[in-house]
């Protein structure tokens, strides 16, 4: 079966409705409770504006406005700042004021870094602790659109230090910004604890099902399928009808094994939007898994439908038709997605096996080739590339790749014994030995390992070590005329002639065998 990533398609995904939703302080709806936190302050008319152009109030979004007309009205708003910023009447307070706004200005019209840049300067004029808080805030915000992470992580630390009396409705916001900038730099403790922490300041809170769903996604990546289940399950007895909660929850059953449960929440999600693809394509490959392959062509093909230009939607089609047995049509499926996502793993993996499985072991080894490019770390790569250079004959080469492969996994079984076989072909049988122990270690009744250890062994000519490996394939398989003519092999090394003829007899036996039926 190929080896696949649908774990790391489902975090992927994950983490992507995170940041579009929690992500949204800065880039949709809810920028009135992000960036324009400070213009509570504008709009109550406690701050006049430096000139009647340079308006916070005229950066908010109205009713109505196509693009153009937002776009022209920002562009006034920027010019009339501009003008309140060169005036040499101007005080330091309003050019920082001017500043403040132009930036919120340039943050509405797609232009973070220009937003920074004017958000930067209100700072080197501001001193009262509540608003420097805010401005900070609207740099995060900016940072956050320019995906400097570290930048916007380091501002809502230092709004949080600098204004210790913000209500909980702004501390939660913060940290759950926060929360978002450590998500993407991949520090998921500290995430969820920001998480956690938005929950119990505000737990009535409406967005609270949005927080879930992001500790879930943090929880998905550290790989606590437990935890993140619970989350998911939180998000949903908050709102039932959030089909995210309800794959992300199907993803993490599917992880867990609970295979019957997955493929309940994914119906329940198919219920609510009867077209979502991932919901598709998550059923598809529990049926892949299971070996319907029949009923998994049909589904995936209703993700495609679903979904036409989605690589891992065309991943999957092309799981069925290798599962089905059709490689070519999977290997023809692999390209298209491949051609779509050129980083998609598992596509080129996947195609790896499936040219593999029709012997063509030269485009086996580029795709696996390609797996290694995209994810050095991942050690069945490196095992199936040495299994195509193994059937190319360039054993050095495959000795080297399951080394590899062993190294970042010691564990890996297949690795030890490919690499175990190649080492007796090459006469390394002291290193074969050696290998074959590990299978062993791991899985003491490996008849394979047995036998091949009990051939090194002979090799080697250690006759008593290769009879009593060979004495435990036979009392594990009775029938096996190899571990016969090996023992009877060792049994003459050791000048017990009578027990090396009564296996070689039963090794003559057992291997006509099968010509008499």
């Amino acid at each position: 079966m190929p080896r696949r990533a649908f774990e790391r398609l489902a975090f992927a995904a994950l983490a992507a409705w995170s940041m579009a939703s929690a992500g949204a302080a800065w880039a949709a709806g809810r920028d009135s409770a992000g960036m324009s936190a400070w213009l509570a302050g504008f709009h109550g008319g406690a701050v006049a504006a430096p000139n009647p152009g340079c308006d916070p109030q005229k950066t908010d979004a109205r009713p109505g406005e196509n693009a153009g007309e937002i776009h022209r009205r920002l562009s006034q708003v920027v010019s009339a700042c501009a003008g309140v910023i060169r005036a040499a009447s101007t005080s330091p307070a309003d050019i920082g004021l001017a500043h403040r706004i132009r930036g919120l200005a340039f943050f509405r019209m797609g232009d973070p870094e220009r937003s920074v840049q004017d958000q930067t300067s209100a700072l080197d004029t501001q001193r009262d602790v509540v608003e420097r808080a805010r401005i900070l805030q609207d740099r995060a915000l900016a940072y956050l659109a320019l995906e400097d992470y570290a930048r916007a992580a380091g501002d809502y630390t230092a709004a949080l230090a600098t204004d210790p009396k913000l209500d909980k409705a702004d501390r939660a916001r913060i940290l759950q910004n926060r929360g978002v900038a450590y998500q993407r730099l991949g520090r998921g403790a500290d995430a969820a604890a920001d998480f956690k922490q938005v929950l119990a300041l505000v737990p009535g809170d409406g967005q609270n099902t949005e927080i879930l769903i992001e500790l879930a996604a943090v929880e998905d990546a550290r790989r606590d399928a437990d935890a993140a289940i619970a989350d998911y399950s939180a998000a949903l007895a908050l709102d039932p009808r959030e089909i995210r909660a309800w794959l992300g929850r199907a993803y993490d059953e599917r992880n867990k094994g609970d295979r019957a449960a997955a493929e309940s929440d994914a119906r329940k999600a198919l219920a609510l939007d009867p077209g979502s693809a991932p919901a598709h394509r998550l059923l598809a490959e529990m049926m892949i898994a299971s070996g319907h392959a029949k009923d998994a062509a049909a589904e995936s093909e209703k993700a495609v439908k679903a979904d036409p230009n989605n690589a891992a939607a065309l991943m999957f089609r092309a799981d069925a038709a290798l599962a089905s047995g059709d490689r070519d049509a999977a290997i023809a499926g692999y390209g298209q997605a491949i051609a779509l996502d050129p980083k998609l793993v598992s596509a080129f993996n996947n195609r790896g096996v499936a040219y593999l499985g029709k012997g063509d072991f030269a485009h086996a080894e580029e795709d696996f080739t390609a797996v290694i490019g995209l994810e050095p770390a991942e050690a069945s790569a490196w095992t199936n590339r040495g299994m195509a250079r193994e059937a190319l004959g360039r054993g050095l080469e495959a000795i080297s790749d399951f080394a590899k492969s062993v190294e970042l996994d010691p564990t890996n079984v297949q690795a030890l014994r490919h690499r175990a076989f190649l080492e007796q072909q090459t006469g390394q049988h002291a290193a074969a030995v050696e290998d074959y122990g590990k299978v062993l270690a791991l899985h003491p009744k490996d008849e394979e390992a047995l036998r091949g250890r009990g051939f090194a062994e002979l090799s080697l000519k250690r006759y008593a070590a290769a009879v009593a490996d060979l004495s435990a394939v036979l009392a594990l398989n009775a029938n096996d005329g190899r571990a016969y003519g090996f023992r009877a092999l060792a049994y003459a090394g050791l000048n017990q002639n009578k027990l090396a003829l009564a296996d070689l007899d039963a090794s003559k036996r057992l291997e006509a065998a099968p010509a008499n039926h």
